[in-house]
């Protein structure tokens, strides 16, 4: 008898676990349109001559600019991955194959979609999607979610 009181306690603590329920089921492609910050390098020549000299020199220096990205997440089996824009993507180690990662600690409720993507050795972005607006952040990136078709709808043009 308590071994049978055990197990449901147990089998009703999973049931209410909002990261656990359904995710083992939920087929799901999302296509968010945003924009994040890139860090560019910026070398320029300048003239500092004056009354009569010609002198000239390099100035260089980074500068933070925002571009637009595409950030797309699947989720299949329990198991999801994001395909991550390119400025985003760390320079140095392991490549995501095909340009997707796959989400660690995915943690998936009525209301959000969580998780974390490890992007080589330093970079370990969080992924925050709110199913309710749509909003989605991961690292620099912050955009809005639609949701994809499952199968291709044949030519778009």
């Amino acid at each position: 008898m308590g071994m049978m009181m055990i197990a449901l306690t147990v089998a009703m603590m999973a049931a209410q676990d909002p990261s656990s329920a359904g995710t083992a089921d939920l087929h799901l492609n999302i296509v968010c349109t945003g924009q994040h910050d890139v860090v560019r390098h910026e070398e320029r020549r300048v003239d500092l001559g004056s009354a009569g000299r010609s002198q000239s020199g390099r100035v260089s220096g980074y500068t933070m600019d925002t571009v637009p990205a595409r950030l797309s997440v699947v989720i299949r089996d329990g198991e999801a991955r994001v395909k991550v824009p390119p400025g985003l993507q760390p320079m140095l180690g392991k490549a995501g194959e095909d340009g997707w990662w796959p989400v660690q600690k995915l943690a998936v409720s009525d209301t959000s979609i969580r998780g974390v993507v490890k992007l080589g050795l330093i970079s370990s972005p969080r992924l925050l999607v709110d199913r309710l607006t749509g909003d989605a952040t991961f690292g620099s990136f912050t955009g809005v979610c639609e949701k994809a078709p499952e199968e291709a709808q044949g030519r778009r043009f």
